[in-house]
This record gives structure tokens, C-alpha cells and sequence, in this order.
């Protein structure tokens, strides 16, 4: 009985092993990438700035954790905060949907006064 429990752990042990190799290697991988890494629909990001700290209840400031979702892109609305990457620049950036129009998107910081520059399109989308 003891050498079954033991077995099991073990055996437990190298899948944990394994399953966080993954996402270690993965999370590696699409950081040089500038993309984020979704595990069963769920990827966990920070934000670097306080461009989305604001009177909103869903406001959250510099250094704040966010769990995003692989929402689909169709699957989008005016008021949610998306993560993108910028067309500019390449960085990912996390800002709120504020109006939407034929070309995609249009995003801004709750901390911010003016709308981002460009469109947020199904290329630039990288999740809710």
C-alpha cells in the first residue's frame, strides 16, 4: 500500500513537474514575442502603468494583476478593457473599448484624456 501511495505521488509530482515547465518555456517563448500566453483560456498579466487607474469599478492601477481571457474578438463590446498590441511601438498595452467604427476599435486609458491612436483590429487583439 505504502510503495502505491508513494508511486502515486511521484508520479503526481512529475506531472507538476512537467505542467509547469510548460508554462514556464511557453510563458518565455511569447514574452520575446510580445504575446500572451493563454493556459486553458486564462492568462495572467501586470500592468505597468497607471494609465487604467480611474473612477471605474473595474479601474486598477500600476502593478496591478489582471486575469485576462481568450475572449474571440466578435465577442467584444463598448466599455470592456482589452489587451492589444500596439501597431506603433509592438508593446501590448491594456486599455478600455470607448467606441467602435469600420475599422475596428478605438481604446483609452481610464487615466487618460485622449483616445489612443489607430484601431484595434482582430490582428491587434490579444484578449479580454
Amino acid at each position: 500500500m505504502k510503495k502505491r501511495i508513494s508511486l502515486i505521488f511521484s508520479s503526481l509530482l512529475v506531472l507538476l513537474i512537467i505542467f509547469f515547465s510548460y508554462i514556464t518555456i511557453g510563458s518565455l517563448i511569447y514574452q520575446t514575442q510580445n504575446k500572451i500566453f493563454y493556459i486553458f483560456n486564462y492568462a495572467i498579466a501586470t500592468t505597468p502603468t497607471n494609465s487604467m487607474d480611474g473612477n471605474n469599478g473595474d479601474s486598477f492601477g500600476s502593478g496591478s494583476i489582471v486575469l485576462l481571457t481568450n475572449t474571440k474578438y466578435e465577442n467584444l463590446k463598448i466599455d470592456d478593457i482589452i489587451v492589444y498590441q500596439d501597431d506603433f511601438y509592438g508593446k501590448l498595452i491594456i486599455h478600455r473599448i470607448v467606441d467602435e467604427d469600420e475599422l475596428g476599435f478605438i481604446t483609452k486609458g481610464d487615466n487618460e484624456f485622449d483616445n489612443d491612436f489607430g484601431y484595434v483590429n482582430k490582428q491587434t487583439y490579444q484578449g479580454k
